[in-house]
């Protein structure tokens, strides 16, 4: 089980679980993924379920598809 406190540190820049020497990875996924969303106006959620590992959700915003028609001025 991952406790609370761990999981809020993955998203800071090279934070791992794992020492290098088990897993390949710089750390830095989860830093990216939360910085893409946010600059998408989206969010990213990570919990730690009491059965073990590590659930992540990546929430965006839903883009209307509409083209915007350009006014004229005069």
């Amino acid at each position: 089980m991952t406790p609370t406190d761990t999981v809020e540190r993955l998203f800071l820049p090279f934070t791992r679980l794992d020492d290098r020497t088990r897993h390949d990875g710089f750390g830095l996924g989860l830093t990216l993924v939360s910085s893409i969303a946010a600059v998408h106006g989206g969010t990213v959620q990570a919990t730690a379920p009491p059965t073990g590992g590590l659930d992540i959700t990546v929430r965006l915003p839903r883009r209307d598809n509409t083209v915007a028609q350009a006014v004229p001025t005069t």
